[in-house]
């Protein structure tokens, strides 16, 4: 079976968002050994700085260069436009397997979706990847999940 991998770029209200989209996208491209045979997709903010002039979408897909498929860049107006657009994609594409690369406090947001979107056709699987980054937003985010 075919996969797919959906990489969790959002980081709403943060100061640091640059720096902190380049940290997920290195910190994913390490795991991957710079490099996936599988589609990618990542997730962006839609009032973030992706595709403005401080941080454009090429410079996030500069960053994935040795992928064999040029990833698919899903910035839309809400996570479930974002999501909703990811599911058309992967059916054309008769994807089944999902793997998903974010935090553990948006895991559950995405596994909402996932009952709401999916049916038990689609294979999700979870990698939490984003925990341990040094701007002060993620760390108060873990903080305060942590509570």
């Amino acid at each position: 079976m075919a996969a797919v991998t959906v990489v969790d770029l959002t980081h709403v209200r943060c100061s640091q968002y640059d720096i902190c989209v380049k940290q997920r996208i290195s910190k994913f491209c390490a795991l991957t050994g710079n490099g996936s045979q599988e589609p990618v997709f990542f997730i962006t903010d839609p009032e973030g700085s992706v595709g403005t002039d401080r941080f454009p979408r090429s410079s996030v897909q500069e960053m994935f260069i040795g992928f064999s498929n040029s990833p698919q860049v899903l910035c839309k107006s809400s996570l479930s436009a974002a999501l909703y657009s990811f599911k058309q994609a992967i059916d054309k594409e008769d994807i089944s397997n999902v793997k998903i690369v974010t935090s553990s406090h948006r895991r559950g947001l995405f596994q909402v979706y996932q009952e709401l979107l999916f049916t038990s056709a689609y294979n999700f699987e979870y990698s939490i990847l984003f925990d341990n980054l040094s701007c002060d937003c993620c760390s108060s985010t873990q903080a305060d999940d942590a509570k």
